[in-house]
Order: structure tokens, then sequence, then C-alpha cells
């Protein structure tokens, strides 16, 4: 074992660069190699285990280690069947980055984020090949509530994630200079605007306003040119760009198929509000609910069947991470995940990391409106960033006037 840590610590730079690229290109295009990737990193953290860095770093340690107990609140009341553990599967991936990437040096750090702002950078060629070479499909495409092919299975929101992650990481990397992390940092942003989104919307306005609030502003007259600067933004990118304006025309369309007779389950909105009101429905008739994880599916298919005999229900968990926890390991498991989902603010506060506390405030707002954290996609874009934002002083990296 001794041997194998010398080697990892040696070549650490090199071999974990590697490693991650390899588990980038599995995010972006295949399960099974990210999969098999989060093993070799459990491995890697077996080997590099440091009785003295996981005191330094307990908290965040114990806090990865959390979730997996809070697990088995939803995981009794099926507790042999297989489908319980498709979610254990997930989650583990937080211990797996949290000890791993922990026990990494800053310099080694800072390779791993320049691979994944990279990898995520010319992840984005995809995307524009499709708003180059088929604009008119594309279009056509938005205005029907979709977007343009991407990778991660054309797992849209997930993706905007991964590149908001980039955005997120990218301003915390010192071995790059600030021209050039503006450079990355705008094609990044004018990405996560084209893609229409309402996610990489999200991320952009809590990512951008947060870092320019924090660094820049001092007055209240810079607070109001700032929003002013990011209003003006946001009705442009309507004028300039025509996906965006297909985007917000659908998303107003879609709403209105909520009211009244007109409602219809199979458009995007109507459907994750169908399946929220119903979750919500399940809870009121037994606010003692838990059904375990594997049986959500059911219990929404059920209801749903119910209230829409007629039609299909397309998902099979709610839009709402909250409502997902509460579902599978009633109120108490709601809670108690509540409060490890804030926790990480709570140290970030303490060592005035506001990078960790950009993305987690980010994060939390997607279970809002998404089951982020109960997909392997999700799961991997909440706890890799957590473990390359750790330990950082948002003070020191502010950039020079």
């Amino acid at each position: 074992m001794k041997s194998a840590q010398s080697f990892i610590q040696k070549k650490s730079g090199i071999f974990y660069s590697s490693l991650l690229f390899i588990m980038l290109i599995g995010l972006l295009y295949s399960r099974a190699v990210l999969s098999l990737s989060q093993i070799v990193w459990l491995v890697t953290a077996i080997f590099s285990f440091n009785k003295e860095n996981s005191k330094e770093n307990k908290p965040i340690v114990i806090w990865s280690s959390v979730i997996i107990i809070l697990f088995f609140l939803g995981a009794w009341q099926q507790f042999l069947i297989t489908e319980t553990y498709d979610y254990l599967l997930g989650i583990i991936v937080y211990p797996i980055a949290i000890l791993s990437i922990t026990t990494l040096n800053e310099s080694v750090k800072n390779k791993l984020k320049l691979v994944w702002v990279t990898v995520a950078t010319l992840s984005c060629l995809i995307p524009i090949y499709y708003f180059l070479f088929h604009q008119q499909q594309t279009l056509l495409v938005y205005g029907l509530g979709q977007v343009v092919f991407t990778p991660m299975d054309t797992d849209h929101v997930r993706y905007s994630i991964f590149l908001a992650s980039a955005l997120t990481l990218l301003f915390t990397i010192t071995t790059l200079n600030f021209r050039v992390k503006m450079a990355i940092g705008t094609f990044l942003f004018l990405m996560l605007i084209v893609l229409a989104v309402r996610t990489g919307w999200a991320a952009l306005a809590i990512i951008s306003m947060s870092m320019l609030f924090i660094w820049y502003i001092k007055t209240p007259i810079k607070l109001f040119v700032l929003v002013l600067a990011f209003i003006t933004l946001s009705v442009a990118a309507f004028f300039i760009f025509p996906q965006v304006k297909q985007k917000i025309d659908y998303t107003v369309y879609d709403w209105q198929l909520n009211k009244g007779t007109n409602y219809n389950a199979e458009y995007s909105d109507a459907a994750r509000f169908s399946i929220n009101q119903i979750a919500f429905q399940i809870i009121q008739q037994n606010k003692n609910i838990n059904v375990g994880w594997a049986k959500i599916p059911l219990a929404l298919e059920s209801e749903f069947q119910i209230k829409y005999p007629s039609k299909k229900l397309i998902f099979h968990w709610p839009f709402n991470q909250f409502l997902f926890w509460y579902l599978g390991s009633g109120w108490w498991g709601c809670l108690l995940f509540s409060l490890w989902l804030i926790y990480p603010v709570v140290w970030a506060i303490k060592s005035k990391n506001y990078f960790l506390i950009i993305w987690q405030v980010f994060i939390v707002c997607t279970c809002l409106v998404e089951s982020t954290l109960s997909l392997q996609f999700g799961i991997f874009l909440h706890a890799f960033p957590i473990a390359l934002l750790h330990k950082i002083n948002s003070e020191k990296l502010k950039p020079k006037e």
C-alpha cells in the first residue's frame, strides 16, 4: 500500500488529471465510463487516505458520509428490493469525491479545475455546430419547447449545470491570468444564454451577480449600474438570439395551458406541474407517508392514472428534490436532507469561501424545480465541484482594481 501511495503522490498531477478527463468524457458520452471511472476514484481515495488530512477536513468528510446514513430512511421500506439501492449507487459519489480530492494539494486541484473547464468549453463545439449548420431545424426545435442537441444524452438541464460549474471553477484557478479567465468566462456566459435552458439562465443570474457583488459592489450606485446592465443584457439577448425569444414564447404558451380546461399534461412545464401537484396530493392524503425510494414511481403512477386516466405519465419522479425526499423518507427525512444540503454554506461563510456559497445556493435553487440530486449526472455535478471548491478563500482570488 505504501508503494502505491507513493506512486500516486509523485504522479498525482498527471494521474488525477487523466482520470478526471476520462470521467468527464464519460459524463458527456458514456454512463458506463463515468461509473467505472468513479470506482477508480474510490480505489485512489483508499490508497490516498491520510489521518492528518482526514482530521483537517473532518467537517466535509462527515458531511459527505451523512447522506449515506440518511439514505436508509427511504430504504428500510423495501430493504431487499434491488431498485432501492439504485439511489445509493448515485449518492456514494459524495464520499468518493470528497475523500479523494481533499487529500490533494492546491497545485493538483488547479490542474483538475483546468481540465474541468477545458472539457466543458470544448464540449460547446457540438451545440455550436448544430446552431451553425442546422439553423432552421434548431429554431423549430426551440419552438416546440426543446433545445438543440447537447452531450450528456441530450440532458440539456444537467448540461447547463455542467457549463455553470465550469464558469464557477474557472475564477478559482490561480494559474490563469484574469484576462484569460474573462475570455473563457464570456464564452461560457454566451453559451448558457444561447442554449436557452432556464436552469442555465438561473445559473448566470446567481453566479454572475454574486461574483460581481462580492468583488466590486461597494456603493448603491454601482449596484444600480450592475442591475441595469444585467437587465439590458437580458433584453438584448431576447432580440439578438432567436432561440431565446422562442424559448420564452413557448414557456408563456406552456404556462397558459395550466389554466382551466386547457390544462395539458403532455407539455413540458405542464407535465412538471402535474407531477408535483400529484406528489402534494399523496402527501396531503397521508402526511406521514414514506413509501421508500423504490416505490416513488409506483405511487406517482397510481395517483396520476386516477386524476388523468387518458394521459401517459412521462416522468416517474417529482420535479422538486424536497418532494422526492418527503415521498421517499417522510417529513423527518426531508428535514434532515434540507439541513444536510444547507450545511456547506455554514462552513463556507466561516472561511469566506464565497464561490462554494454561490455554487451551493445555485444547486439548492435547482432542487426547487428539479430532482437534481436524484440522478447520476446531477449528483456528480454537485459533489465534485464542492470537493474542488473546498478550502478556497475568495478574498485572495479578488482581481486587482
